[in-house]
């Protein structure tokens, strides 16, 4: 949602760097959202900083391969899902409410 509208206000037109693009925003994603998620469960545990770096450091492999696999998916994937969408009917704009406030 939010980071879906973002992108489309900020894609680049050349496709080599649209991919590229997207390469990055799928990591950035994936990487703050392993970073969130890893910080609420160490502040819900209570286990504090040294909580938080073992949580770290014992994910680590999972975050790299979901880095990973994420930035894949997004530079692959992603470009056939944004070409098909105009053909889904989806405008990327928002529709009018038919409701007057």
């Amino acid at each position: 949602g939010c980071a879906g509208g973002w992108f489309a206000s900020r894609a680049p037109r050349s496709k080599i760097l649209r991919i590229i693009f997207l390469g990055c925003f799928g990591f950035s994603c994936t990487l703050i959202f392993a970073l969130l998620t890893t910080a609420a469960y160490t502040a819900m545990s209570g286990s504090g900083a040294a909580g938080l770096a073992a949580g770290l450091l014992q994910g680590s492999g999972f975050y790299a391969a979901h880095l990973v696999t994420n930035t894949l998916f997004f530079m692959i994937l992603m470009p056939v899902v944004l070409q098909g969408l105009p053909a889904a009917g989806w405008s990327g704009q928002r529709e009018r409410s038919s409701v007057r406030r």
